[in-house]
């Protein structure tokens, strides 16, 4: 479970570190501004994928003032249901007497009163879907080592995170995801803001769009970071 845990914190921590990231100086020289596209609809709208501590990290504009960033990770081996709808988690098989499900929420017992609760958010009713974490002892230890390791450097809340889990037969994705609380796209400049992010705000950063890639040019730190176009 310790395995598990370190990382659904590492995913965390690197979605967070989304605004700070960039590895190549800026030339500005070179760039031709957003606003000179004729498209009437901003370039920038769309998703976008970066690289980041080794992760994929999607970035969604979905319009002037909604934005988020997240990412989707394989977590079959730690965390999935099989055939039978038995949970094997983190090396461990819990049948159905060991959690409960209403067709909404799910809550697994199996270790203590509450080891897991997630909550349904597709459409069915069904054992295998979409579900939002939203408690128990492995959430309450998510939330306590991102908190730990986000006090080192912010004073960030994990409370605009959304942990989700996209169960099917023998396989489990997480994708995490930020909102972010403060967005806002010019045909010029992109500024990305909130608490989560603490002394890494964007604040009117000059972007561009070639093509499949946007460029966001951090002045502050003097780094750029890239991103290709989801197709």
């Amino acid at each position: 479970m310790k395995r598990f845990l370190a990382l659904l914190t590492a995913m965390t921590m690197t979605v967070c570190a989304f605004t700070a990231c960039g590895d190549t100086d800026n030339d500005k020289d070179e760039k031709t501004s957003a606003s000179e596209n004729d498209n009437k609809e901003n370039p920038a709208i769309g998703e976008w994928t970066a690289e980041q501590n080794g992760q994929q990290i999607l970035f969604k504009i979905k319009s002037e003032s909604q934005a988020s960033a997240y990412m989707k990770q394989d977590l079959s081996e730690a965390l999935y249901f099989d055939d039978e709808k038995n949970l094997n988690f983190s090396g461990m098989k819990f049948n159905d007497e060991d959690y409960d499900f209403d067709g909404k929420t799910f809550v697994l017992h199996g270790m203590s009163d509450n080891d897991l609760t997630m909550e349904k958010i597709d459409d069915s009713e069904d054992l295998f879907g979409k579900y939002k974490m939203t408690g128990g002892d492995a959430y309450e230890a998510i939330v306590r080592g991102y908190n730990n390791r986000a006090a080192e450097e912010d004073d960030i809340s994990i409370d605009s995170l959304d942990l989700t889990f996209e169960c099917q037969e023998n396989e489990t994705y997480l994708v995490v995801e930020i909102p972010f609380e403060k967005f806002e796209l010019t045909d010029d400049t992109i500024s990305i803001g909130g608490a989560i992010f603490g002394d890494n705000e964007l604040k009117e950063a000059p972007y561009t769009v070639d093509g499949d890639t946007l460029t966001i040019i951090n002045e502050e730190k003097d780094k750029e970071v890239k991103l290709t176009r989801v197709k």
